[in-house]
């Protein structure tokens, strides 16, 4: 496998301009949200000091190909950085500096050198996230029976894909070995908090042809000891963001009758708020400073003031 020879942390500018006109193409009836551009996107993720979004454009269906941007927070304004990037549903885009990193055909890592606008493959993996103290990533390798093995883990690498240290989490099931079970299992998103301490990665789970039963497990890991405990048990977790307090995530509830309810959970409570907005959200992610969330909504990028709303809240309501 091919491993980038050296990172390259070039400075990219973006010109900003006005788009205070944009709210009102919102199909979200809120002071609190705005939309920053009439484009069509797919998935986001803020990069690491909040201003910019790296972002997959089009409507592609999984396993196509799509655009990667980066679009600028406030104002909308996009630079396109690659004209076509093959991915897999949940590529869990991520951003640091002048790297980005997706997950492309399922179980492949890719780094995406904003400045020089190429990829770089890097290792095999379900999904990838960059730590927010130095240029590290950590990287899901799950059960499967593409790979045969029933082991999880979370690999911590350096951008050449050297595993610095890993983590052991609770081995999947011996029936995702045989594809004559239906029994499979599905990375379905994770996030590190703001401290590059903890992990939280999002498990979906296909119980097989017998029960034809989806469950969903969530695991709160600590990088420093490899500990880790279930948390957003009963849940239907995809995708989830972490606020820079550490008190919240968010995530996308996938119940089976309603698909793509945006939940705020509070890991110190665990209790749930529901957003109020619409089903079909998805992508959601925290800014740095935890003002703002940003999310995709009918395929256009939403930003939501979600600390003014958080304060302008009843505290029963937050469950504090």
């Amino acid at each position: 496998m091919t491993r980038p020879a050296r990172a390259i942390y070039a400075i990219f500018f973006l010109s900003v301009w006005s788009c205070s006109a944009c709210s009102r193409y919102s199909d979200i009836a809120s002071s609190d949200v705005h939309v920053i551009s009439t484009r069509t996107y797919s998935e986001i993720s803020y990069s690491k000091n909040g201003k910019f979004l790296i972002a997959l454009g089009g409507r592609s269906p999984p396993g196509g190909y799509a655009p990667t941007y980066v679009v600028d927070a406030s104002s909308g304004k996009r630079e396109l950085i690659l004209s076509g990037t093959k991915y897999y549903e949940f590529p869990t885009l991520s951003m640091f500096d002048s790297l980005g990193s997706v997950t492309t055909e399922v179980t492949s890592i890719e780094l995406i050198d904003l400045g020089r606008r190429v990829t770089m493959p890097l290792m095999a993996g379900e999904g990838a996230i960059w730590l927010r103290d130095r240029p590290e990533l950590a990287v899901y390798v799950g059960a499967n029976a593409h790979r045969q093995r029933i082991h999880r883990q979370i690999q911590i690498v350096d951008v050449h894909g050297n595993v610095l240290r890993q983590i052991e989490l609770p081995p999947g099931d011996e029936r995702a070995l045989e594809l004559s079970t239906g029994y499979s299992e599905y990375y379905a998103g994770m996030d590190v908090s703001p401290d590059s301490s903890q992990l939280i990665v999002n498990l979906e789970i296909h119980e097989g042809y017998e029960t034809r039963r989806t469950r969903y497990e969530s695991y709160l890991v600590n990088l420093s000891d490899g500990q880790y405990e279930l948390v957003l048990e009963g849940k239907h977790p995809r995708e989830v963001t972490w606020s820079s307090d550490k008190e919240w995530v968010a995530y996308i509830d996938v119940d089976f009758f309603i698909e793509g309810n945006l939940m705020l959970h509070n890991l110190s409570k665990d209790c749930d708020v529901v957003a109020p907005f619409p089903p079909e959200i998805r992508s959601p992610t925290w800014s740095s400073d935890g003002l703002h969330l940003a999310f995709i909504y009918k395929w256009k990028i939403h930003v939501w003031d979600v600390q003014s709303w958080m304060d302008a809240s009843d505290s029963d309501v937050l469950c504090r």
